[in-house]
């Protein structure tokens, strides 16, 4: 008896591990979804963050962040080839703990390279994801730039 009660908790618990409350099909753990670019001549793959939007707002947000490497970009959920130039869209490499101000760590400053040129590509988007590639040229305050090459993003959108 004590055997079966044990199997029942372990299939039990083995059920309830494997369901979630809101699955979208897609694996979290970075293996389907991510933001990969070419940062200093390395190529760097981040951990992305899902997409927050509503059907009324045509741009969303692709974040990707890891050892202290992030990329940012602010583009239109729509499938076609824009220039960062144009205005429209926006985007910027953090090199640095973006949580870590005024350098407690002590580990050097967090430096934001504001894009100033560059093109991003959305190739697919559905409800579920958003994907696409890019390459930019950013700046810092001070003048310096950092170019970010090779650039794809395959990104989770969860509808709000």
């Amino acid at each position: 008896m004590k055997t079966i009660i044990n199997f029942s908790l372990v299939l039990s618990l083995l059920f309830m591990v494997s369901c979630s409350k809101e699955d979208t099909g897609l694996n979290n753990n970075n293996e389907t979804t991510y933001v990969r670019a070419k940062v200093g001549g390395d190529l760097k793959t981040l951990a992305s963050f899902p997409i927050y939007y509503n059907s009324s707002n045509d741009y969303v947000s692709v974040y990707g962040y890891r050892d202290e490497v992030g990329i940012s970009l602010i583009i239109i959920d729509a499938i076609g080839s824009y220039s960062f130039e144009e205005g429209n869209f926006t985007g910027k490499l953090i090199l640095g703990d973006p949580y870590d101000f005024f350098d407690q760590k002590e580990d050097g400053p967090t430096v934001e390279y504001n894009v100033i040129s560059g093109n991003v590509t959305v190739t697919s988007t559905d409800d579920l994801l958003i994907k696409g590639t890019f390459y930019f040229t950013g700046k810092e305050y001070d003048g310096q730039t950092q170019i970010v090459s090779k650039g794809e993003f395959i990104c989770e959108k969860i509808k709000n």
